[in-house]
């Protein structure tokens, strides 16, 4: 369960990053479109996760499909429903279980725990009172 709480907070942070870094840039409308797409901030995130679970090419690949489905389907969510908000957290929160039961199986229970000591040193709990 603690697992699985620490790879939601993983993906929402990630998506949230990139979601108020492409909110906060061209306010301009159509000038200069610097702003991540889903599917980059979705080769990313997998980027990091390869550096950080020392991910095969066969796992980087399947890890990448999957963030990439839900970097999608996060961004329509949350332009849908005017960005980033903390009742968006919780409207996130059954895609991020689902996201994280397709990513389990692909990863070893030594990646797991590795995942689980990153996010705990990159301080997880600095979430705004996601104590739960």
């Amino acid at each position: 369960m603690k697992t699985l709480k620490i790879l939601m907070t993983f993906c929402l942070i990630s998506t949230a990053l990139g979601t108020y870094a492409q909110f906060g840039q061209g306010g301009g409308g159509g000038g200069g479109y610097q702003q991540l797409s889903p599917e980059d901030r979705a080769y990313n995130q997998t980027k990091q996760m390869k550096k950080m679970l020392n991910l095969t090419k066969e796992q980087f690949d399947k890890v990448e499909i999957i963030n990439v489905k839900y970097a999608m389907l996060m961004d329509s969510t949350m332009k849908a429903n005017g960005g980033f908000s903390p009742e968006m957290r919780e409207k996130m929160k059954p895609m991020m279980e689902a996201k994280d039961k397709e990513l389990k199986p692909i990863l070893t229970e030594e990646q797991i725990k590795m995942y689980e000591e990153n996010r705990q040193k990159m301080g997880t709990g600095g979430g705004r009172g996601s104590n739960k």
